[in-house]
Order: C-alpha cells, then sequence, then structure tokens
C-alpha cells in the first residue's frame, strides 16, 4: 500500500477525466443522424491510440501494429462505406441536383 494517499488522489481524478470523456463523446454519438457515421467515428479511437503511444508513451510503431491497426480500419471501412453511400442515396445528398450539400455529424 502506498505510504501517502496521492496515488489515490490521481486515480480518482483519472476516474473523473474518463467519466466525463465518455460522457461527452456518449452525447456526441446521440447527436449524430446515422449509426454508419457514428461507428465511423468511433473507430479514430485506434489512431489516436497510436498517436498517444509514439508521442507519450514513447512506445515506438511497429510493423505488427500498424499491420493490426489496418486491418481493423479496412474492415470497418468495408463494412460502412456502403451503408454510407446507400443512406446518402436516400437522402439525396448523392444522384440529384442536391449532391453538392455537406453531410453533417
Amino acid at each position: 500500500m502506498p505510504s501517502s494517499p496521492w496515488p489515490f488522489v490521481m486515480l480518482f481524478l483519472l476516474g473523473c477525466c474518463a467519466l466525463l470523456g465518455q460522457s461527452t463523446f456518449n452525447h456526441g454519438m446521440q447527436l449524430c443522424q446515422s449509426a454508419v457515421t457514428s461507428s465511423l467515428v468511433r473507430q479514430t479511437d485506434l489512431v489516436f491510440a497510436f498517436i498517444y503511444q509514439a508521442l507519450f508513451l514513447n512506445h515506438p510503431l511497429t510493423w505488427y501494429t500498424l499491420t493490426g491497426g489496418s486491418f481493423v480500419l479496412c474492415g470497418a471501412l468495408v463494412d460502412a462505406v456502403p451503408k454510407l453511400v446507400t443512406e446518402l442515396k436516400s437522402r439525396g445528398y448523392i444522384g440529384n441536383a442536391r449532391a453538392g450539400r455537406k453531410v453533417e455529424c
């Protein structure tokens, strides 16, 4: 057991920050109009994990981690892109005169 309360205070603050981050992320996902869009946004966690791994933890990005991450992202894109195209066509963003409008999340 630690002799001072400092590690427990830091763990508590870390938990509060994680709760706040997850709550705001969940609220943002509820504001998205599409489950496809929100699932693609969710996949950015992997990209940020790699960035944090390299910058803050000084852990090198190996070909093994990059290949695995690429498989995960490609799998998500293969699943989501056809659904996204179908959804955009049904809303009229693709295939008619309104194609210049932006999709909002």
